[in-house]
């Protein structure tokens, strides 16, 4: 299953670069984020609402169906944007909207941010699927870090226990784990960069084991935000988002940034993957390069 995250802009570009990036990849569902970097966007539900309709009438009229036949759109809710009445109402919303996928994300602190996480949103998702069936049917999606702290897995816990089955990773820029690379993990405790393969082998191994829950219904999607300039990488690693860039990547896109993301993108073939982007122009590129169809 692909995720695609898209940054609204107007509702005909978006129509036009949703229907493009679908004719390339085969794209699943559509994650419309929440204020990315802090910035005013539309609101994210009202952006899936519209998008969800005209896409359908969009390609309906064009005779286009097969290509976003069953695509899901997703908004995305930032917790510490809200109070509890006002999370309450855009819950409402995505009823009213005829939306069936939500992401829940606490979203960074900030000297106005209400201090609600996506705990406090759970709950009240609990409390409100007592009342109206909706919401006890609506998919949810979390995040979760690229890493295997206490913290991480604490996280994790708390997040299956309120019925989350799907959850996006910080974004990996190692993704297979090779025989030199799996010696050197067992060595060395402090890698800072995990691969994907391992990371998923871990976290499969800690649902199992200590949740004794049935890891295969529960989905990881590996999260790709392709960069194609060293020093944005950089300046991303130092902000301490949450992002870690090996050094390995860092010398690959330095190289050549457009053969560096593209096999990272043919090692997640053989997994479910969210990608974003930071500018459009960029990830129209580089989706063109890959030709998936």
């Amino acid at each position: 299953m692909i995720l695609f995250e898209y940054i609204s802009q107007t509702l005909e570009r978006d129509i036009t670069n949703i229907i493009w990036a679908c004719s390339y990849l085969h794209i699943d569902a559509v994650i419309i984020p929440a204020n990315p970097i802090s910035k005013s966007y539309p609101d994210s539900i009202v952006c899936a609402s519209l998008l969800q309709l005209s896409i359908k009438q969009k390609l309906a009229a064009t005779q286009q169906c097969a290509i976003t036949k069953e695509l899901l759109f997703i908004p995305t809710i930032k917790t510490n944007n809200h109070t509890l009445e006002s999370l309450q109402s855009a819950f409402l919303s995505l009823q009213y909207a005829h939306l069936f996928a939500v992401a829940i994300v606490s979203g960074d602190n900030h000297v106005d941010s209400s201090g609600l996480t996506t705990y406090d949103a759970l709950l009240l998702l609990t409390e409100m699927s007592k009342r109206d069936s909706y919401f006890s049917t609506l998919r949810v999606f979390c995040a979760i870090e690229s890493n295997l702290s206490r913290r991480t897995l604490e996280s994790l816990q708390m997040k299956i226990s309120f019925g989350v089955r799907d959850f996006i990773t910080q974004p990996f820029y190692m993704i297979t784990t090779d025989e030199q690379n799996r010696q050197n993990m067992k060595t060395n405790k402090h890698v800072q960069a995990l691969h994907y393969e391992y990371f998923l082998k871990k976290i499969q191994n800690y649902i199992a084991m200590f949740l004794h829950e049935d890891y295969h219904k529960i989905h990881f999607f590996c999260g790709f935000l392709p960069l194609f300039r060293e020093r944005t990488a950089k300046i991303l690693h130092d902000k301490s988002l949450g992002i870690i860039i090996p050094k390995s990547y860092l010398e690959a896109i330095a190289l050549n940034a457009l053969e560096a993301n593209t096999a990272i993108f043919h090692a997640l073939r053989y997994y479910h993957y969210s990608i974003s982007y930071l500018h459009f122009k960029d990830i129209q590129i580089f989706i063109e390069s890959i030709n998936t169809r």
